[in-house]
């Protein structure tokens, strides 16, 4: 099978660790982050993993074969791995630049795709919801998304406050859906699990950004399923 065209790839296959032909052993250092915010920051909440060192947010060495809780740190007396494993840390976050200067549009009307599924830690927002108990509380909190109409058509875009299989109420009086220069607003009742729109979009990037009108806090729409009806 043939690479895909695209960017330039620094990964390896694992095909043949994984039918077994061959052993894979990975001497390239391997970075992790948890970022969590819209603009990432060098070092955040981040390792640099090397056969058994773990080099933490670029100061804390440990030595899992001998410290598997990583609870003493040695890089005073590894100066020259620590200084190794920084400095391919600074290969892989210069490598990043292109992709961290722009944004991520989530496609919508792609053949690939019958439906888009947009979740608010999607949105372009630091400090989204991303775990349950934020989506459980439903905090005051909005953002867009960033999406990129793939071709010109009528599409629908369903709203709702929870995830769609729970099927449970909006909590919510009223919905507003803002896309492309279009502002659409809908009552809802008690028993609403979602809101359903229907909107014409013509291809480019834009933004998509929804507001929850309540009684005690304003939000917005958590989710969003998006589909091509008609295509022009």
């Amino acid at each position: 099978m043939n690479e895909p065209a695209g960017p330039a790839s620094d990964g390896i296959s694992l095909a043949s660790a994984i039918q077994g032909t061959e052993t894979l052993i990975r001497e390239k250092p391997i970075v992790v982050h948890s970022q969590r915010i819209l603009h990432p920051e060098k070092w955040r909440k981040s390792a640099v993993m090397y056969q058994q060192w773990r080099l933490v947010n670029g100061k804390e060495l440990f030595n899992l074969a001998d410290d598997p809780s990583q609870s003493h740190d040695v890089a005073s007396e590894q100066s020259a791995l620590v200084q190794e494993l920084r400095d391919a840390y600074d290969a892989w976050w210069d490598s990043l630049q292109p992709a961290i200067q722009r944004t991520i549009h989530v496609e919508i009307g792609s053949e690939h795709e019958p439906e888009a599924r947009l979740t608010a830690h999607d949105w372009l927002l630091d400090n989204t919801p991303w775990h349950q108990n934020a989506i459980r509380n439903g905090a005051p909190q909005s953002g867009p998304w960033a999406v990129r109409v793939l071709q010109p058509g009528k599409y629908r875009i369903v709203l709702s406050r929870w995830p769609r299989h729970l099927q449970q109420s909006m909590e919510a009086n009223s919905i507003q859906l803002r896309i492309q220069g279009q502002t659409i607003s809908k009552t809802l009742t008690k028993g609403d699990t979602s809101a359903e729109f229907e909107v014409q979009l013509e291809p480019g990037e834009t933004r998509l950004e929804s507001t929850l009108a309540a009684t005690t806090a304003n939000n917005a729409a958590l989710y969003a399923y998006i589909s091509l009806l008609e295509a022009n």
